[in-house]
């Protein structure tokens, strides 16, 4: 069991995942989330988190496959026209100080080419952390008691699991994550990511509007967001928020036709805060999309313990990222 423990640090929560992929089925053993209060310093509270996520499930030990937030990263698009794909490691190493504004010694860089064949032709996706936060992950991890196999960002396991549910798109298809603090906007085509870009607005904001227009406490205003009061048209309250989310989506959209030549007819909305009531409606309204909740088959979620399972189909939004890693 210990073999196939993934681990997803959000903003605001842990979602540890023990399972496996076979024939083409997630068979899930057990998960949790816990919530933390990650406040000004994500690392202060994380270590406590990831025991307390991974102890509900009784893993007192193990090697993990971690995600992290995308907002941690810095994604760049750079031109290297004509370079071998086997030289594109080094050029990367020599040329990406012109696209990441830090110094290369202390950032961990990689490169993804969306060409086919064995010369890079059009952009390059360059990737980048801070080499001292990544530290400061694999340190919060270490101090929980276990250790990383592997680490990577939350929007490239959200893209897997996405391209499994929709292999056969002809189009491009917008990804839209929308989490506590964050909202990270992609756009897949052929199973790979071609744009990617994080804005610094969430479920958060929303809590906070909230809060401000109705004079209540925050725990009260994410209960209303939840729908889980008698306040029903939460979409109104939450206008400038969810306002500001549409020009960001609109806004990527433009610039990928601008540089694509093509742009989507389908928005897939995942994330913690995509079931807010009226959300979809709302984003049809302000974008000319085919707007829908990622879908995951529940035949596709295999558990011998139906608790385990319906837990799952019920966080599958918030989940995402963590059943996005049994797709690596």
């Amino acid at each position: 069991m210990a073999n196939n423990v993934h681990l997803d640090i959000g903003s605001s929560s842990v979602k540890a995942l023990v399972g496996r992929r076979k024939s083409g089925r997630f068979i899930i053993d057990a998960v949790s989330i816990v919530p933390y209060d990650a406040g000004i310093d994500i690392f202060k509270n994380l270590s406590s988190a990831i025991k307390d996520a991974l102890w509900e499930l009784d893993i007192r030990s193990a090697v993990l496959n971690v995600s992290i937030p995308s907002s941690y990263f810095l994604f760049r698009y750079a031109s290297f026209p004509n370079v071998p794909k086997r030289r594109l490691e080094a050029v990367v190493a020599s040329e990406a100080a012109r696209y990441i504004p830090s110094r290369i010694k202390d950032a961990v860089i990689e490169a993804v080419s969306f060409d086919e064949g064995s010369l890079v032709k059009t952009p390059v996706l360059l990737v980048a952390i801070d080499r001292a936060v990544l530290m400061s992950f694999e340190r919060a991890i270490y101090n929980a008691g276990y250790r990383a196999r592997l680490i990577t960002f939350e929007s490239a396991l959200t893209a897997n699991l996405v391209s499994l549910v929709y292999p056969l798109e002809e189009k491009p298809i917008c990804v839209v994550d929308i989490g506590k603090s964050s909202t990270n906007i992609m756009i897949l085509d052929e199973d790979k990511i071609n744009f990617i870009r994080t804005v610094a607005i969430g479920g958060v904001d929303i809590d906070i509007l909230i809060r401000d227009r109705l004079d209540v406490a925050m725990n009260v205003a994410e209960t209303i967001k939840k729908g889980e009061s008698a306040v029903a048209d939460v979409v109104t309250l939450a206008n400038r928020v969810l306002n500001h989310i549409a020009d960001e989506i609109y806004i990527s959209i433009d610039y990928y036709e601008s540089q694509f030549g093509e742009m989507p007819e389908k928005l897939i909305l995942t994330g913690g805060t995509a079931n807010l009531r009226g959300l979809l409606e709302f984003l049809a309204d302000r974008l000319d999309l085919d707007i829908q909740l990622l879908n995951f088959p529940e035949s596709r979620l295999l558990s011998s313990d139906p608790e385990v399972h319906n837990f799952t189909v019920e966080h599958l939004q918030e989940l995402t990222p963590v059943l996005g890693m049994m797709t690596l």
